[in-house]
C-alpha cells in the first residue's frame, strides 16, 4: 500500500506541479520585466505614494501552468502614522494591526495625501488596493515578450500574464506599511477585520523539508479542483503568523508526511478567517476526506482518472 500510494503521490507531483528549470528561469525573467513596468506606473503617480515594489516575496508552483509571484507594494508614511495593536483594541484581534494618524490636532483631516484613504481615523487597507487597481486597470498592455491582464479575483491585486508559447504565470500585489520596526500588510482573500492589516512573517515554501512541500503541492491540487473559486493553500499556510507545519516530521516518509500534513491544514482552515464559509466547506471536505492511506489513495485514483470534463 504505502509503496503504491508514494509512486502515486510521486506521479502526481511530477506530472501536474513541478515546474523544469528552464521555464523557471524563464517565469522569473519576465515577471521581472513586469515588475519593473508595475513599478514605473505607480512612481508616475503624483503625489507618489507608492513608490517601489519589493523583491519577490513568494514565488508559488500552484501547478504547472499555474504560477504565482507575489510582491509587497511599500506604501510611504510620515512618523505622523501610528500602528495600533488588534489586541489593544476592543475588537481583540491578535496579529492584526490598525494604522491611524496622529497629528490631526495640528493637521486637520483632509491635508494629509493618505487621508482619502482613510476610513474613520483608520487607513483602510481596502482603498488602497483599489487605488492600485484603479491606476492599473488598464492593464500594462502589450509588450514584445508578455501581454498582461487585470483579474479580478475578490479584492485582491492581481495579473494574468501571457507569455512564450501559451505560457501563463500570475502577479499579485500586497501593499505593506512599516512602521516602529513591525510589517504589516493587507491581508489576501476575504478580509475579516474591517481596516485591519495582517502582521507580516517572511516565509518561504522553499525552506520547507522537501517532502512537505510536495505534500502541500499535491493537496493544493486537490483542494483547487474541488473548490470554487479557486483556493490557494499555500498562501492560506503563508498568510498565517504561526503555522503548524513544524510538528511534521522532516523524517517520515512522504505518504505519512502527507496525512499529517492535511491534519494540520485541516485545523488551520477550521480556525482561520481568512477563507468564505463556502471556501472552508470545500477545503474541510478535501482536508477530512484525507484521513487515512486508503482515503488517500483512491482520492488520488480518482484524481488521475480521464475526465470529460475538466476540474
Amino acid at each position: 500500500m504505502d509503496d503504491s500510494l508514494r509512486n502515486l503521490i510521486e506521479l502526481i507531483y511530477v506530472n501536474r506541479v513541478a515546474v523544469s528549470k528552464g521555464r523557471q528561469i524563464e517565469s522569473d525573467f519576465i515577471v521581472q520585466e513586469v515588475r519593473r513596468n508595475i513599478e514605473s506606473r505607480l512612481k508616475n503617480r503624483q503625489p507618489p505614494l507608492l513608490p517601489r515594489l519589493s523583491d519577490v516575496t513568494c514565488r508559488e508552483f500552484m501547478s504547472q501552468d499555474s504560477i504565482k509571484y507575489s510582491f509587497h507594494v511599500q506604501v510611504s508614511l510620515s512618523e505622523c502614522w501610528q500602528l495600533i495593536g488588534g489586541s489593544d483594541t476592543v475588537m481583540g484581534q491578535k496579529g492584526f494591526y490598525f494604522v491611524k494618524r496622529t497629528d490631526q490636532d495640528f493637521f486637520p483631516k483632509g491635508t494629509n495625501p493618505w487621508d482619502e484613504y482613510t476610513v474613520g481615523d483608520y487607513l483602510s487597507p481596502s482603498k488602497i488596493k483599489k487605488c492600485i487597481q484603479k491606476l492599473l486597470q488598464s492593464g500594462l498592455g502589450i509588450n514584445l515578450m508578455y501581454t498582461t491582464s487585470p483579474s479580478i479575483m475578490g479584492n485582491d491585486v492581481l495579473f494574468e500574464v501571457l507569455y512564450g508559447n501559451d505560457e501563463k504565470l500570475w502577479v499579485q500585489l500586497s501593499p505593506t506599511i512599516v512602521l516602529g520596526g513591525v510589517t504589516v500588510c493587507a491581508e489576501q482573500g476575504v478580509e475579516s477585520v474591517p481596516n485591519g492589516w495582517r502582521e507580516y512573517h517572511p516565509f518561504e515554501v522553499d525552506s520547507l523539508p522537501d517532502t512537505v512541500r510536495k505534500a502541500i503541492s499535491v493537496l493544493e491540487l486537490l483542494v483547487r479542483r474541488a473548490s470554487s473559486p479557486k483556493t490557494s493553500i499555500v498562501s492560506l499556510v503563508l498568510s498565517n503568523a504561526v503555522t503548524d507545519l513544524d510538528i511534521v516530521d522532516e523524517s517520515s516518509d512522504l505518504v505519512e508526511t502527507t496525512l499529517s500534513v492535511a491534519c494540520c491544514l485541516l485545523e488551520q482552515v477550521k480556525a482561520t478567517d481568512d477563507l468564505d464559509e463556502r471556501q472552508k466547506r470545500d477545503c474541510c471536505t478535501v482536508f477530512e476526506a484525507v484521513e487515512n492511506k486508503s482515503n488517500l489513495k483512491r482520492i488520488l485514483e480518482e484524481f488521475l482518472s480521464p475526465s470529460p470534463v475538466e476540474a
